[in-house]
């Protein structure tokens, strides 16, 4: 079996011996710098946080919350966010290794929208999906139609 080789955007490597790229250490590492600068004890709290993939939600409210108090802390926490996944970001391309900065510094041309097309059936059993709305959940046919509603109203697109 071949192995894959890279391209394009790529989460960092967070172990240098295998070469792994895990998103909880990425994530904790992303929010943190986020806030960073507008609450140290945050930003201490999310590098703290033992339980990441269960706990998480508290530090994305928090983030709003502190991005809510004042316009320039909106701006700081997006630009910090931001500035971290530039810098820490990889972009690889015909084998080369870059920080997002770099390839968008070096790289000329231009972008392409592309479609990605999943080969795999859709399940015909588990669980049914759900959504609460308005006091009630919707599911089956009831959820449909208020997808399609939504859809029709531009909230969401169809596709």
């Amino acid at each position: 079996i071949m192995a894959r080789v890279p391209a394009g955007v790529q989460f960092p490597v967070t172990n240098k011996e295998t070469g792994d790229r895990n998103t909880t250490p990425t994530q904790k590492k992303l929010w943190a710098a986020a806030v960073q600068e507008v609450n140290q004890q945050a930003a201490k709290a999310i590098a703290g946080e033992k339980s990441w993939r269960h706990r998480y939600n508290k530090y994305v409210i928090q983030n709003v919350e502190l991005s809510l108090q004042s316009p320039e802390n909106a701006l700081s926490i997006a630009r910090n966010g931001l500035d971290w996944i530039y810098e820490n970001f990889e972009f690889v391309r015909d084998g080369e290794t870059m920080n997002l900065n770099e390839a968008l510094e070096n790289i000329k041309g231009s972008f392409y929208t592309g479609f990605v097309q999943g080969t795999v059936k859709k399940p015909t059993n588990g669980p049914e999906l759900e959504i609460p709305y308005k006091g009630k959940t919707l599911k089956g046919k009831e959820l449909l139609a208020q997808l399609k509603k939504w859809s029709k109203y531009g909230t969401i697109e169809e596709e």
